[in-house]
């Protein structure tokens, strides 16, 4: 009694440090975008990088052992980097993890209210019968007590605002504030080099991801079931809904699809 409990959401890992993003904040943003135009991998004319017997271009993502590490061809050299899994600030614990994720999605945090609601009574102190009074001030019972935010009381049932674009709405329960958020959609393979963009006011981010090219005559395209793909185009999966597969200069790449939990 006395807490809110919200549940928040988590922000997407940082890229790692040696592609030098620069970390962008936008007014009413949960999560922070990240600006990564200033890398310049191409120093090597040429360069590419081999690892099991996949080719990778110069500034491509090359696919790690484990979730918790992010690979690059940088200049004819995988680099690699451990993924820094942010959490949010205060008394917060993971809550889930996605099956193909390092880091947590969603994290509950408590957030104690330390303050003391009081009444004023007045009641009499002498016989029957005189004026003299006292006034004394009563504490009201620890249990009695609902929800508070931002000196703001609430009563059991009572809706409680939003503090932020990812809470679709909040409700004062047993003493404890409980936030329905909104579910992000599945972000594009790392492959496809996406950038997220949010904006004001938006919660889940959209992508910026480079055009894809469909001619044929600049890359090699690929073939599946004696189907041609151009290259950069969306390959159906021939196993599970929940790969997704696309023509990459030649090479079939695959993917897993990350539910993002809000």
């Amino acid at each position: 009694d006395g807490a809110i409990e919200c549940e928040l959401q988590a922000c997407p890992p940082a890229p790692p440090s040696f592609m030098r993003c620069t970390p962008v904040q936008q007014p009413s943003q949960c999560c922070p975008s990240y600006d990564c135009s200033t890398i310049s991998p191409g120093g090597i004319t040429g360069a590419h990088c081999q690892k099991d017997g996949i080719m990778y271009d110069n500034g491509r993502y090359v696919t790690s052992d484990t979730h918790c590490t992010d690979c690059y061809c940088i200049d004819g050299e995988i680099v690699c980097a451990d993924v820094d899994c942010q959490s949010p600030v205060g008394n917060c614990t993971p809550s889930a993890i996605v099956d193909g994720s390092c880091c947590p999605s969603r994290y509950v945090c408590s957030e104690t209210d330390d303050s003391t609601d009081t009444i004023e009574t007045t009641e009499p102190t002498a016989t029957e019968g005189t004026d003299d009074y006292r006034t004394t001030i009563a504490s009201i019972p620890e249990a009695s007590k609902n929800c508070f935010r931002d000196g703001q009381g609430y009563i059991n049932g009572e809706d409680v605002p939003t503090t932020s674009d990812c809470q679709e709405s909040c409700t004062c329960k047993n003493s404890s504030i409980q936030c329905t958020l909104l579910s992000c959609p599945s972000s594009p393979p790392a492959f496809l080099l996406c950038l997220p963009v949010v904006n004001p006011g938006q919660c889940c981010p959209s992508y910026a991801c480079p055009p894809a090219s469909v001619d044929a005559t600049e890359a090699p395209g690929c073939e599946r079931d004696g189907i041609e793909f151009y290259n950069g185009e969306l390959i159906p999966s021939s196993t599970t809904r929940c790969d997704e597969c696309y023509c990459m200069e030649g090479i079939i790449e695959c993917a897993t699809l990350v539910c993002q939990a809000p």
